[in-house]
């Protein structure tokens, strides 16, 4: 029968002795885009299918928000009211019809308890009690959410075996000394018991069973038919029982009965008997749940332990049907376990029951306080569940992309521990990374880290790990950066890359996410009034990824996961490249756990690594300028009612001018006022002294990339103003070629006067660049001992020291940034 939509119903609240106490109406608001029942608001299952399934009659829809009215049975007291949790938020104002209120579920799945107390009571004890089961829509149980918890089950299974030897696996449970190991491991039987997969392996042992043929002896009739065997003639001669034998033979008598062997199929064999040992060890241990509660529990009537009672009793129900069938009844209890029998390793349905056993077993052994937060008193934390999923989904994506030397469950098993404690915890950061290295011929060698839950502190220092705001814990966290430097090189030399994965369960399509993506909504427009609060919280999701962006130093990209539709992923790119970008992607689980939609991520990785293995990018010349522009923290520089240029006027206006950092001033030296007059005139030139012929002559890279000429000479005199270049770069000359080219400008003031400072040396070269005046600059005037000082203090730089020392009254040419220049500024 179908679940039956509905827009209200009610809950009946009863008193551990049954006694109706009160009775709570629920009112659902009708859904306009509910396309089937399953997206109604508000379903009631029939009786049979509740049980059937474990649930609760009256279904609620996560993320919903539903209205109710609270009113006492008929002669009870008036001051009744539901008890705040879990989304029940009682109203302040009461009514004359009873106490109103809302129910938000939010992410949280399964049983929703709603508990009756007398208002204004302190202590809160509970006196009745009713329940809801609130439904996952995004996810289903019985695809999704098992899948998830089949697949984190195994994975748990597989690292507990993983850090023990295989021979030493403990036979004993630990529930009985930690509730949270009962929750999860019955939470994982449940799963097991009702999957497709447990059915098909009992019923592959029973149509197919292990059979061993045996030999026995029995006595046979003479006169029935056997097959003689070695000792058929010494029966015949020895036995004493004999009868006369028929006419035509040479004796005269035959034994009344053989003694003949017989091969027989042998069922009680010890694998079979492990099969069945394996269903009886999951029903004791039901028994023994349902046997302790009673103990230890005196709280039987809460609906959290009703129902944990009730799922019990019906998966023991499932045990004990399947126990009654085929040869299961005739076969004896172990004596020994054949772990290393072929039959239970490979054949069908006994390796699926051993493999479940041992899981069983280790779930036993393993803690998780996460585990609590999935499936803790009956609720289903689909959303956090999904993130455990996710981090055991890119962890292996990881692994595929980066050689890793530590096994996981290094990382995330604490074996020190009784029982050994699983650390995942949703919010607390793993305390060791999962680490690795991705390298291939002729590319960048490249170091990684997956972080689960990494917190990045609000921090100063701009070459430290942290926000440079608030503090922030991204979901799952990548970082990369070259196999050359440390984690902390990296970081101080801008090299490390972070990308951020957040969990986004309650986001169900893109669109909700980052919106149309034709349409122009400037963010910050998005209201959060009554009726948009689901899509207001998804929208600050989008905004969180910006968040991470910009908060979180050296993060290049921040991206969302969510249970979609695979394919239905979408990306923004700051720039041409892949990073810096932002983004979501769908990734489900399919019924198996296995992840739908992370191809995508795995190309998106292998677009991101691929990136960051290649020093070409313009994003690796980005973040070099980054880190060398921060690298010094020196404050802005005064320069008065100075205006430097915006437009690169060597190349024109689609230039924009170079930063005063990078904006290179030669400081020329000169001897008389004609060299100032013929540098600063329309078609003026300033010329240099290089070096001399003799071995090897070296230009500083600084002076190819000179824009302005500073003029100064001796006794620290600076000529004023700038004088510009008139084309970029220089013209080397020799001395005799340098003559020639002054006596065709017909500078010959400036010709003999450099012929009389120059002392006839003929063996010089010279750099000759085309200049005029500067009039922007014109009136500005210099302090020459300032200007050295700055002058000193770049060349300490290992990059701009020149080859040789030079004093403060050499007369070889300097380079200084602009900026520096702008500190000597006269006042």
């Amino acid at each position: 029968m179908p679940a039956e939509t509905k827009l209200r119903d009610v809950v009946d609240c009863k008193t551990p002795e049954g006694r109706l106490l009160a009775t709570v109406e629920i009112f659902a608001r009708p859904r306009k885009d509910a396309r089937s029942a399953e997206q109604h608001p508000l379903l009631a299952l029939s009786a049979q299918e509740a049980s059937r399934y474990g649930k609760e009659r009256l279904q609620l829809r996560e993320r919903e928000r539903y209205e109710y009215r609270l009113t006492p049975a008929p002669g009870m007291p008036d001051d009744l009211a539901l008890l705040p949790a879990r989304g029940v938020q009682p109203s302040a104002m009461d009514t004359a019809r009873g106490q109103e209120g809302l129910i938000e579920p939010q992410d949280y799945c399964g049983l929703l308890p709603l508990v009756v107390v007398r208002r204004g009571d302190a202590t809160q004890r509970p006196l009745a009690s009713g329940s809801v089961e609130v439904r996952s829509v995004k996810l289903g149980y019985r695809e999704h959410y098992r899948g998830m918890l089949s697949f984190i089950a195994e994975k748990c299974s597989a690292l507990l075996l993983e850090c023990r030897a295989p021979t030493k696996l403990r036979l004993d449970t630990m529930w009985r000394l930690n509730v949270r190991v009962l929750e999860q491991q019955l939470e994982f039987l449940r799963f097991v018991l009702e999957s497709v997969q447990f059915t098909a392996a009992v019923n592959q042992v029973l149509h197919n069973p292990h059979r061993r043929m045996e030999e026995r002896r029995e006595e046979r009739d003479i006169s029935k038919p056997f097959k003689p065997d070695k000792g058929f003639v010494r029966q015949m001669a020895m036995a004493v029982r004999r009868v006369p034998a028929p006419g035509g033979y040479d004796f005269d008598s035959v034994p009344a009965s053989i003694n003949v062997r017989r091969k027989t199929d042998y069922l009680d064999t010890a694998e079979n008997r492990f099969a069945k040992m394996v269903l009886v060890e999951f029903r004791d241990f039901l028994v023994d749940i349902m046997t302790h509660l009673a103990r230890v529990s005196g709280d039987l009537e809460r609906p959290e332990v009703e129902r944990i009672l009730r799922e019990c009793a019906r998966l023991r129900g499932i045990l004990d049907g399947q126990l009654s069938r085929g040869f299961f009844p005739d076969v004896s209890s172990p004596s020994v376990l054949p772990l290393a029998s072929p039959v239970l390793q490979r054949r069908a349905g006994y390796r699926e029951l051993l493999r479940y056993w041992l899981q069983f077993h280790a779930g036993a052994q393993l803690s998780w306080d996460g585990g609590s937060e999935v499936f803790h008193a009956g609720a289903r934390d689909v959303a956090t569940l999904y993130e455990y999923w996710l981090f055991f989904q890119l962890e292996a994506l990881f692994r595929q992309k980066f050689a890793c030397d530590s096994p996981l469950h290094t990382v995330v098993v604490d074996s020190t521990k009784v029982p050994p404690q699983l650390v995942l915890k949703r919010g607390v950061e793993l305390a060791t990374p999962v680490s690795g290295i991705w390298s291939a011929v002729a590319a960048r060698r490249l170091s990684a880290e997956f972080h689960f839950n990494r917190k990045f502190a609000g921090r100063v220092e701009r070459t430290k790990a942290g926000s440079w705001s608030r503090a922030a814990q991204p979901d799952y966290t990548i970082s990369i950066w070259p196999a050359e430097y440390t984690r902390e090189e990296a970081e101080e030399n801008e090299l490390m890359v972070h990308v951020h994965f957040d969990a986004k369960y309650r986001v169900e399509r893109v669109r909700e996410l980052l919106g149309d993506q034709a349409g122009d909504e400037p963010l910050g427009t998005t209201t959060e009034s009554a009726n948009q609060t689901q899509t207001a919280a998804k929208y600050s999701d989008f905004l969180k990824m910006h968040a991470y962006r910009d908060a979180i130093r050296r993060t290049a990209g921040a991206y969302v996961l969510y249970p979609g539709n695979p394919g239905d992923d979408r990306t923004y790119q700051g720039f041409h490249e892949v990073l810096p970008g932002l983004g979501a992607f769908a990734v489900r689980p399919d019924s198996e756990g296995s992840p739908q939609g992370i191809a995508a991520v795995s190309s998106f990785l292998d677009a991101v690594i691929a990136h960051l293995a290649n020093r070409t990018t313009s994003r690796e010349r980005v973040t070099y300028h980054i880190g060398d522009a921060y690298r010094l923290k020196e404050a802005a520089i005064s320069y008065g009612d100075h205006e430097l240029e915006e437009i690169d006027e060597l190349f024109g206006r689609e230039y924009r001018a170079l930063p005063p950092a990078e904006h290179m001033v030669l400081v020329a030296w000169y001897r008389d006022p004609e060299q100032i007059e013929l540098a600063r005139g329309q078609a003026g030139v300033t010329f240099v002294r290089l070096g001399r012929r003799r071995g090897s002559l070296h230009v500083h890279p600084n002076i190819s990339q000179v824009r302005h000429i500073l003029l100064r000479t001796e006794e620290g005199m600076v000529a004023d103003g700038l004088i510009v270049l008139r084309e970029p770069g220089f013209r080397v000359y020799t001395r005799d070629d340098l003559r020639r080219h002054l006596s065709g400008m017909g500078a010959r003031d400036v010709l003999r006067a450099w012929e009389r400072t120059s002392r006839g040396v003929d063996d010089y070269i010279y750099a000759l660049f085309q200049t005029a005046s500067d009039l922007d600059w014109a009136n500005c005037r210099w302090d020459g001992v300032r200007i050295m000082d700055e002058i000193e203090r770049f060349e300490s730089d290992r990059r701009n020291r020149p080859v040789v020392n030079l004093g403060r009254s050499s007369p070889e040419p300097r380079v200084l940034p602009m900026r520096d220049l702008l500190k000597a500024l006269a006042r």
